[in-house]
């Protein structure tokens, strides 16, 4: 099975009412369109991780228990909380 392959069947996973013909229209399209070519997909972004970094510390878990909780080390833990701290930092005048 090859990347499209996975990616469209957790589509039809996702919305098994979507029709299958259309799902395997938009493949045949997609192949046509970059077949041949190697894909890259970028990670997705630690956004998702530093809320729920945020969360867990402000209901009182732990760093290290909050980092692992979420897949994380307590090293990667502590550069998502420097992070969030920016994030909320007010800008400066």
């Amino acid at each position: 099975m090859d990347l499209l392959d996975d990616i469209m069947a957790q589509l039809a996973a996702a919305a098994p009412d979507y029709p299958q013909d259309k799902l395997e229209a938009t493949a045949r399209q997609i192949r046509r369109d970059i077949g041949g070519s190697e894909a890259y997909i970028r990670k997705a972004p630690a956004e998702g991780k530093v809320v729920g970094l945020g969360s867990a510390l402000a209901a009182g878990v732990p760093l290290a228990q909050a980092a692992s909780d979420l897949g994380v080390s307590r090293g990667y833990g502590y550069k998502l909380v420097h992070r969030l701290r920016r994030r909320r930092a007010p800008a400066a005048a």
